[in-house]
């Protein structure tokens, strides 16, 4: 456990002085950035850049992995560059798209699925080249007084995007197989289409399975389901009622995805109220004035700051617990706990007994960050939740400061498995497609964008002849917008690929360098390989030189050496009889010769002159023969004896 926890922080250390940073501090077109601008997923960090309208993206794992590597980053190049300044990265829950959303705009970056070693995009260069897709640009480019107000991905079509416009407050609904085609559009409460003023627009709104919520300036909360031609309906009854002030006007929203879901308004008087969406309650049906359908207001909390203008900026949920999220403010971030959230999970059960007991459990507010307001504020945050990595809280500065939390688990909290809902689901759908280049440009050109002749002929020549000449007016200048559009998609495909040819050229040219490299390395290593098989073949030869002059010069013996030591051993045998011989002679002399049995022989002179001289040459004989015995003993010894 302690050698995780010293990875964790290796790579949190590693994280804060990062070389991302470093080059987004110097950078001035960053200060004209707008909220959100960072992003994570699977451990995969993400931050735009203005200056060069590219992702700057690294790998947060691979700093656990390769704690004492010096951190990199790469560069991830749009095929087209956004519209206006890019305020929000909205990753899709499958992991494969990045919305980057606009004033005038989304585009969808496509991720590369390519990676290198070490877990880097693209096997690891500098810059790689992302496709990217406009969503809505025809609608954008007409509308150019309504602003874009919020994007989300649809909770139930992981491959399509709900748009919120301001000034006309409708809903889009735009799929990435035909990002041009709106499929459908939803008039909002007091939109112009819904007949209403414009006294509360709606300010944002929050998905929950195939509804949404959406909350007006005045904090009224409408539930909508996402189908087209859909009457807005009356706001929901929130009960009890909350005190009606003129300056508690609704800045954010957020919608826990838990069951029944719970809906937490932030207003700009730093409040944050936690509603409870309840359809045919029990316990609010004796209360007058009750409807099926309503938002039970379970507590309402302030945290404390300097400054009471502060309000939050954004509202951010936690990717592993449901019933935890953070509040971010130009003072700091705080994070806020609902632990009778987990209660919610069974109130449709008998052990349940009221709404109001709810209220005993009541909400806890930690605060993780604290800045200076007006001189370093937090920009953006994110949640890791790479299991790896570990629960972390990763915040930017106005000084483009990397400020990195850990996160405690919740004790209390059920296992991740269990819980309802996480927004980091994995989605492993096909990726719809909408025909090649060539079939978009034949539907533009084709029949099926002229409007037919009416049926309704008029009788008269001349009106005939009027209604002709006005048919064929408007069908040259229908076949003139489509020629021009379609000319505007060639052109635009036409500089796709000029980007795309210029950067393919530019990795062609640094793979035939590294080709170079790689021929130079093969032929220093092919002299190197010659030069080794010379060694080898010297070192052969001098091996078997040296194993001859080690035959040569060991002790050998020649043909009369052997013959020597032949006779040297017949000598021993002969000595050997010899000693045994004249043992049993002595014996048979003390037998003989005994003491009282020993019979007295006369030997006489001459006899005993004889015998001396017989024993004397025979001693000189055994001399001669044991010095010859002893010199063949040397020479046959040599020099192993020494």
């Amino acid at each position: 456990m302690a050698d995780e926890e010293d990875d964790t922080n290796n790579w949190q250390d590693l994280l804060r002085d990062h070389s991302l940073f470093h080059y987004l501090q110097f950078s001035p077109a960053e200060a004209e950035r707008k909220k959100n601008v960072m992003c994570e997923i699977r451990g995969d960090l993400f931050v735009w850049s203005s200056r060069d309208s590219v992702l700057l993206t690294t790998n947060l794992k691979r700093m656990v992995a390769y704690p004492t590597k010096f951190p990199i980053y790469q560069m991830l190049m749009c095929t087209h560059d956004p519209e206006s300044t890019v305020a929000r990265l909205l990753p899709n829950p499958s992991g494969k798209y990045i919305a980057l959303q606009c004033e005038l705009g989304v585009s969808i970056v496509t991720l590369p699925w390519h990676r290198g070693l070490q877990g880097e995009f693209g096997g690891g260069t500098n810059k790689v080249l992302c496709t990217t897709v406009p969503i809505a640009r025809d609608f954008f480019i007409i509308h150019q007084d309504s602003p874009l107000l919020q994007v989300s991905w649809h909770p139930t079509k992981p491959f399509h995007l709900v748009l919120l416009t301001r000034k006309d407050s409708t809903l889009h609904l735009y799929s990435l197989a035909n990002p041009d085609v709106e499929e459908w559009s939803l008039s909002l409460p007091n939109s112009p289409s819904a007949g209403l003023s414009m006294k509360d627009p709606v300010v944002a709104f929050g998905l929950w399975k195939d509804f949404t919520f959406l909350v007006q300036e005045d904090s009224n909360v409408t539930l909508t389901p996402l189908t087209p031609y859909t009457p807005p309906p009356p706001p929901l009854l929130m009960q009890p009622q909350m005190d009606d002030d003129c300056d508690n006007e609704a800045v954010a929203m957020l919608v826990l995805q838990s069951n029944p879901c719970v809906v937490v308004l932030a207003t700009t008087s730093g409040l944050l109220t936690h509603c409870v969406y309840l359809l045919d309650d029990k316990d609010l049906s004796d209360e007058p004035g009750h409807s099926k359908e309503c938002l039970y207001v379970v507590d309402s909390i302030s945290f404390d700051t300097e400054d009471s203008e502060v309000f939050p900026s954004s509202l951010i949920h936690d990717p592993l617990y449901p019933h935890i999220y953070y509040v971010v403010h130009s003072e700091g971030i705080h994070q806020v706990t609902l632990p009778w959230l987990l209660d919610m999970e069974n109130y449709n059960s008998p052990e349940t007994t009221s709404l109001t007991t709810l209220k005993e459990k009541e909400a806890q507010v930690t605060l993780l960050i604290q800045t200076e307001p007006g001189i370093n504020w937090p920009e953006g945050a994110v949640v890791v939740s790479e299991p790896m990595l570990g629960l972390t809280l990763i915040a930017l500065t106005s000084d483009w400061d990397c400020i990195v939390q850990p996160l405690r688990r919740s004790e209390s909290a059920p296992p991740v498995t269990e819980c309802l809902h996480s927004p980091r689901r994995l989605v492993y759908e096909s990726q719809p497609t909408g025909g090649g280049f060539m079939e978009v440009i034949r539907k533009i050109l084709g029949p099926g964008t002229f409007q037919r002749v009416s049926s309704d002929r008029p009788a008269s020549q001349a009106e005939c002849y009027k209604f002709l000449s006005s048919e064929i007016k408007r069908l040259k200048q229908n076949h003139i917008l489509s020629q021009k559009k379609a000319k505007e998609k060639i052109v635009q495909k036409i500089s796709t690929l000029k980007i795309q040819k210029q950067f393919l050229i530019s990795e062609r040219s640094s793979l035939e360098d590294e080709m170079e490299e790689i021929a130079a390395m093969n032929e220093t290593l092919s002299t190197r390989v010659a030069y080794v098989k010379e060694n080898c073949v010297s070192l052969e030869k001098r091996v078997m030189s040296l194993l001859c002059r080690q035959a040569v010069e060991s002790p050998g013996l020649s043909q009369a050496e052997e013959w020597m030591r032949d006779e040297l051993e017949g000598f021993n045998s002969h000595m050997h009889i010899m000693q045994q011989k004249i043992c049993e002679g002595r014996r048979k002399f003390e037998v003989c010769c005994g003491a009282g049995n020993t019979p007295k022989v006369s030997v006489s002179g001459n006899q005993s002159k004889t015998i001396l001289h017989a024993l004397h040459e025979s001693g000189k004989s055994i001399k001669n023969i044991m010095e010859q015995v002893q010199g063949l003993k040397e020479v046959a010894l040599g020099p192993t004896g020494s």
